[in-house]
C-alpha cells in the first residue's frame, strides 16, 4: 500500500508514496502542506494499513518544484523505505488516453465517514480533458471528489485489466465548483437577484506527476 492519511493539527488529507531514483518520496498537495503549515505545525503523521503510525517530521526534507503553480508538495525521507518497492506504482503518465477509466484513493469526509480498517477509500472516474489553471495544464477527470481526497494519488493501469502495470497520473488537487441558481418553494427566484449557491460540479483537477519528478530530478542533480 503507498497511500496515507495525513494527520495535522486541525485537519486531515491524503499523500503518497513513490520510488524513483532508487530512492522513496512522500507526495501530497500544496493545499495540504500549506494548511498545516497555518496551523503552526511543520509535521505529519501517517496512517495506513495494519494501524501503521510513521511520524514525519525532522525526517523530511522539502523539495521545490522546478516551476510555480502545481498544487503540488515533494519530500525527501532520505534513504528511509516506507514502502515495500515490489508494490509497483510507476509516476508516469506514458499511456494515457482520453476516456480512460482511472481511480483516486484517499481518505474522504474525515470526522464523518468511519472507514473500516486503514485501507483507503477508492473512486472511479474518467480524464476528461486538460485545463489551464494558473498557467499550469492539468488534467480534468470526470468523476466525484470528496474533502479528503486532496493529495491523493490518481492511478491507472496500463492496460486496463488483471496483470497491468499501475501507474500514477497525477495528484489529487481538488473538485471544480460550479454555482447553481437558488430555488424558493420550487420556483426559480424571481428577478435578476443572481442568488447562486456553490456546488460539486463532477469535475476534479489533477496535477501530472510529471511536476513531481521533474522536482526531484533537479534535487538529485543538486547533490541531495
Amino acid at each position: 500500500m503507498r497511500t496515507f492519511k495525513v494527520e495535522f493539527v486541525g485537519g486531515s488529507a491524503s499523500c503518497f508514496v513513490v520510488t524513483h531514483r532508487d530512492r522513496q518520496w512522500l507526495i501530497t498537495a500544496k493545499h495540504v502542506t500549506d494548511a498545516a503549515v497555518q496551523k503552526g505545525k511543520a509535521s505529519f503523521t501517517l496512517s495506513g494499513e495494519n494501524g501503521l503510525n510513521i511520524p514525519l517530521s525532522a525526517a523530511m526534507e522539502h523539495v521545490p518544484l522546478v516551476e510555480d503553480g502545481p498544487d503540488i508538495s515533494v519530500f525527501s525521507i532520505g534513504d528511509n523505505k516506507i514502502v515495500r518497492d515490489d508494490m509497483t506504482l510507476l509516476p508516469s503518465a506514458d499511456g494515457i488516453a482520453l476516456s480512460q477509466e482511472v481511480f483516486f484513493l484517499g481518505y474522504p469526509l474525515p470526522g464523518t465517514l468511519p472507514l473500516s480498517g486503514r485501507l483507503p477509500a477508492v473512486r472511479r472516474g474518467i480524464v476528461s480533458q486538460r485545463a489551464v489553471f494558473d498557467g499550469v495544464i492539468a488534467w480534468i477527470i470526470d468523476g466525484h471528489n470528496l474533502p479528503g481526497f486532496s493529495g491523493g494519488p490518481l492511478v491507472f493501469a496500463s492496460r486496463g485489466g488483471t496483470g497491468s502495470t499501475w501507474h500514477v497520473l497525477g495528484v489529487v488537487s481538488a473538485y471544480v465548483q460550479h454555482r447553481i441558481a437558488v430555488e424558493i418553494a420550487g420556483g426559480a427566484v424571481p428577478g435578476n437577484t443572481g442568488l447562486t449557491v456553490p456546488t460539486n460540479s463532477g469535475l476534479v483537477v489533477v496535477y501530472d506527476i510529471k511536476h513531481a519528478m521533474d522536482a526531484i530530478d533537479a534535487f538529485i542533480g543538486a547533490d541531495n
